[in-house]
């Protein structure tokens, strides 16, 4: 967006706003301070000591609550897939272990609750905010394996156990999969335009750390052990999302 843009969607959402100093109160659109945030729409990527995560979307949804003015409780569900990364994976070559680095995309459905706080100020249509957050996710890599390691890992004949793998958009059963739960936490920062007394737009980028464990890889022998590698990935994922007060 160049420079002249954000002026004027700043203009027009000072015009749209009018006087905001009664926003200094819960709002909404009977007040109640409860909203929603639909879609949670925006772009994903990370990294790691032994993964590069590429890029991909990441869409959701979330609940909130402001029971103070310039506090702001929400629980969010928000899924994704980047792809064009790198992942690492090991297994078994001769009696020992080795590792390659493949082509890999991340697939994600996490939920996350946490708070915000609001740099208010009365006449101002805009309030910059920044939180932080926590939550339980379920995910991992989709290896696409060079046809070299596909056929030192490939299962015996009329044998192809796959996993099944959902984010928002949809579900996929693919063959070389690790996946499991983890556990992330992270921060947040941006911007809400002040629309109307029930309406805002808001832009925000968050950074989450997570740390997966080893998961052996679906649709490979077992004799092979191939597995993932332990490791903490930092996700970043700029978002925009519309706030509908009630």
């Amino acid at each position: 967006m160049t420079l002249s843009a954000t002026i004027g969607a700043l203009a027009l959402a000072r015009a749209l706003a009018g006087d905001v100093a009664s926003l200094e109160e819960p709002i909404g659109w009977h007040g109640w301070g409860v909203g929603i945030e639909v879609p949670r729409i925006g772009v994903m990527t990370g990294v790691g000591p032994r993964a590069a995560l590429g890029w991909g979307y990441s869409l959701g949804a979330g609940l909130s609550w402001r029971p103070l003015p310039a506090w702001q409780l929400h629980l969010r569900t928000v899924g994704g897939q980047s792809y064009g990364g790198t992942a690492r994976v090991r297994y078994l070559d001769a009696g020992r272990e080795v590792g390659e680095d493949v082509t890999a995309d991340w697939l994600s459905l996490d939920v996350q609750g946490g708070f915000t706080y609001n740099w208010r100020r009365a006449g101002r249509g805009w309030v910059p905010f920044v939180g932080i957050e926590a939550g339980w996710g379920y995910g991992g890599f989709d290896y696409h394996l060079p046809s070299d390691v596909a056929r030192k890992l490939e299962p015996p004949s009329g044998s192809q156990p796959t996993q099944e793998l959902c984010t928002v958009l949809r579900c996929t059963t693919a063959a070389n999969t690790a996946v499991g739960g983890f556990l992330l936490a992270g921060a947040r920062l941006g911007v809400r335009l002040l629309l109307t007394h029930w309406l805002s737009a808001e832009l925000e980028i968050q950074a989450a750390a997570t740390r997966i464990d080893a998961a052996p890889v679906a649709a490979t022998t077992a004799a092979r052990a191939a597995h993932s590698v332990a490791q903490t990935l930092m996700l970043v994922r700029p978002t925009f999302t519309l706030w509908v007060g009630l």
